[in-house]
C-alpha cells in the first residue's frame, strides 16, 4: 500500500507524518484504501455496466 501512496503523491505534497495529527492519517490513509477499492471495482465492470456507471456519473446520482 506504501507503493500505491508513493505513485499517487508528489513526494513534496506528502506531508511529514510528525506534523499532523494521527486522526488525519488515518482519514487520508482510509480515503486512498478507499479509491483503491473502488478503482478495482470498475476493472470487472462490462462495457454495458460501465457506460451506466459513466451516465450516473455525470448525472450526479
Amino acid at each position: 500500500m506504501l507503493e500505491v501512496i508513493n505513485r499517487n503523491f508528489d513526494p513534496f505534497a506528502v506531508p511529514d507524518l510528525n506534523s499532523i495529527s494521527e486522526e488525519e492519517v488515518t482519514t487520508r490513509i482510509k480515503s486512498i484504501l478507499s479509491l483503491h477499492l473502488v478503482s478495482g471495482m470498475l476493472n470487472d465492470l462490462t462495457p454495458e455496466q460501465m457506460q451506466i456507471f459513466d451516465e450516473s456519473v455525470k448525472r450526479g446520482g
